[in-house]
């Protein structure tokens, strides 16, 4: 027999047909585990709460390392704190959320445990943040109000001649009604089932006026009715010599897992400083009323050439509010439109006050 007669198996084709078919099917394998690891982190916020739990570990050993009396409230402008749920017990912060009413991975880091700390097994179920209070070796831990986090600028916006002037109501959106090929059908702005974003500007907007006029004040709405304003007109009610600030009404649009009220001032405006008060007021009374909604710091904007945001292109006292998520199961732009004018009517008659 003449050597070489027969094949070796690796020369067999087949063989490397196989081998290649196994490098695919494993490729594939290590691409979908990377993708589905990566999605798992999208979907349960693992960085969040890897954050979370490091970040808490280090201030609880920050507060019980002061010599003094701490009343600290944690709280962030990037994490939605209130979507979790957190545990401080046996020398570790737990951080763990709720995906579709199902409980996530839940995240833990160790603090240093001081053996005369006196700190109770505690749980926190989405707060909205957290209150930090120590003293000598007491420490507790508890939810945190939106509004004992939010500090307002200390300028002095008290005006005893408001009353003869008018504060000016921005009910935002409302229908095209002109006919032509330019006839603007989205004007109603957010629209999910029942919940139109052009009738609750105009609702909320039209109590605010009624409850200002309780309280002695005069406004002036820039749309009546339904129909479509634009933002040239808009903005000339708003530059009248007896209007002194404008408060422009809008809803939120956000993810649906939770409420929200927002509240965008104009960076560029020379009224800031008074514009950021007046925001973290309307902020404040909002989270008075509805501790269960968020409501993030006073959002500062650079650009205001958008139609809904041009109403904040002047020097006078602007504010744009977004009041409640109309995309949230159970926000509060169900709720009558009079509590929703409320806590906005509260916080003018306090800054004017």
């Amino acid at each position: 027999m003449k050597r070489g007669w027969g094949k070796r198996a690796d020369e067999d084709p087949s063989h490397h047909l196989y081998i290649l078919l196994f490098e695919a099917v494993m490729v594939t394998c290590v691409m979908i585990a990377l993708f589905l690891y990566v999605r798992s982190f999208e979907n349960s916020k693992a960085l969040e709460k890897s954050y979370l739990a490091k970040d808490l570990a280090l201030m609880t050993f920050a507060v019980t390392q002061s010599p003094g009396f701490v009343n600290y409230v944690y709280a962030s402008n990037q994490i939605f704190v209130q979507q979790y749920n957190f545990e401080f017990q046996k020398g570790q912060v737990l951080v763990t959320d709720n995906i579709g009413g199902r409980k996530g991975t839940p995240f833990f880091y160790p603090y240093f445990d001081k053996k005369n700390l006196l700190l109770e097994t505690l749980s926190l179920n989405n707060p909205f943040g957290l209150l930090f209070q120590f003293d000598q070796n007491n420490l507790k831990i508890s939810g945190a109000n939106a509004f004992e986090s939010l500090k307002c600028p200390d300028v002095d916006t008290k005006d005893d001649n408001a009353k003869l002037r008018k504060i000016a109501i921005d009910p935002a959106h409302g229908v095209d009604t002109r006919i032509g090929s330019d006839t603007n059908s989205q004007g109603a702005g957010y629209v999910v089932g029942s919940l139109k974003e052009q009738d609750l500007t105009r609702d909320i907007s039209a109590s605010l006026e009624s409850a200002l006029k309780q309280k002695g004040y005069n406004s002036i709405l820039t749309r009546q009715g339904d129909a479509f304003v634009p933002p040239v007109d808009r903005a000339s009610i708003v530059s009248r010599d007896d209007v002194i600030s404008v408060v422009s009404i809008h809803t939120g649009m956000d993810d649906n897992t939770y409420d929200s009220v927002k509240a965008y001032i104009y960076s560029s405006s020379h009224s800031i400083v008074k514009s950021e008060k007046l925001a973290c007021l309307i902020l404040n009374e909002f989270a008075k009323k509805y501790p269960q909604v968020y409501t993030p710091d006073v959002i500062r904007v650079d650009d205001v050439s958008t139609n809904d945001l041009k109403i904040l292109d002047t020097d006078k006292v602007a504010v744009l509010v977004e009041v409640g998520n109309i995309n949230y199961e159970n926000t509060i732009l169900k709720s009558q439109s009079p509590e929703l004018a409320e806590p906005i009517a509260n916080a003018l008659v306090k800054y004017y006050g």
